[in-house]
């Protein structure tokens, strides 16, 4: 058991986030700097040189999704046009920004990020919506949004639970 307790992430190594029903495994370097859990949002913010990632929970989605359309919700959470998102399935959403170079000298100017990659995803079996956004003044490492698309998911309950109310 003490050989398999380690309190120091080896280089290269992410960070395993397990919060509620949602795991992720947050990229090296990303330090937490806010978050807020309230009724039907969870809402983590992280941030390592020029990039914030963001991460939301929405539960119950069912609730959010009788209130706006899908595509809304993510073009809220993720600032990403309607006309801009990439419609994966029916229950998954993207978005990928690269700025022209006109646009990002003006980006630097106004102190903006330009690049943009963020995913929204509906788990309707879970009633859960979950998604990331990266946002940075310099192109996004690839890696990285790999990273987070394999990573970021809902936690399946165990099979072979049978917990039961007496």
């Amino acid at each position: 058991i003490l050989e398999g307790l380690r309190c120091h992430l080896l280089p290269g190594e992410g960070d395993w986030w397990h919060i509620a029903d949602v795991s992720i495994m947050i990229p090296e370097g990303f330090e937490l700097e806010s978050c807020s859990f309230r009724f039907g949002l969870s809402d983590l913010r992280f941030k390592h040189r020029a990039t914030d990632l963001h991460l939301c929970r929405l539960a119950p989605a069912s609730t959010h999704l009788k209130q706006h359309d899908f595509g809304i919700l993510f073009e809220s959470f993720a600032l990403a046009p309607l006309e801009d998102q990439q419609v994966v399935d029916a229950h998954t959403r993207c978005y990928r920004c690269s700025p022209k170079i006109g646009r990002r000298l003006l980006g630097r100017l106004r102190k903006r990020k330009g690049y943009c990659t963020a995913s929204f995803k509906h788990y309707p079996r879970q009633d859960r919506i979950i998604g990331y956004s990266l946002r940075s003044s310099s192109p996004i490492d690839q890696t990285i949004e790999t990273s987070l698309q394999e990573s970021y998911g809902i936690i399946e309950e165990e099979k072979g639970s049978t917990d039961t109310d007496p």
